[in-house]
C-alpha cells in the first residue's frame, strides 16, 4: 500500500512541474516563398495595436512629436510620415532617444 502511495505522489508531483507541451503563440512557420508580413498577424508584428502618440528626441536639443508603434519584425521603432509613409527613425544618425508615452528606445 505504502508502495502505491509513494508512486503516486512521484506521479502527481512529476505531471504538475513538467513543462507543458503546447504551441508557443509567438512563432510562426513562415512556407518558403511567403512574405513574412504576409503570413504574420498584424497583432504579433506590433508592439501596440495602433500608432501612437510619441516624441523622437535629436542630440541638437530638439523634441519632434510623430506618431509611434514598435515593429517586432524589424527590431526597432517605427512612425508614420507626412505622407502616411512607415519610416524608420533609427537609422538616423541625429536621433538620441524615442519614447511612446513612458516607453524609451
Amino acid at each position: 500500500m505504502r508502495i502505491r502511495l509513494c508512486l503516486f505522489l512521484l506521479w502527481a508531483v512529476s505531471s504538475l512541474t513538467l513543462p507543458s507541451e503546447a504551441q508557443n503563440p509567438n512563432e510562426f512557420k513562415i512556407l518558403k516563398g511567403k512574405i513574412p508580413i504576409e503570413v504574420i498577424p498584424d497583432t504579433a508584428q506590433w508592439r501596440f495595436p495602433e500608432v501612437r502618440k510619441g516624441t523622437i528626441f535629436l542630440y541638437n536639443e530638439n523634441a519632434l512629436p510623430a506618431l509611434l508603434n514598435y515593429n517586432f519584425l524589424y527590431n526597432e521603432m517605427q512612425f508614420i510620415g507626412q505622407e502616411g509613409d512607415t519610416l524608420s527613425p533609427a537609422a538616423d544618425a541625429r536621433i538620441k532617444e524615442v519614447t511612446i508615452g513612458n516607453i524609451i528606445s
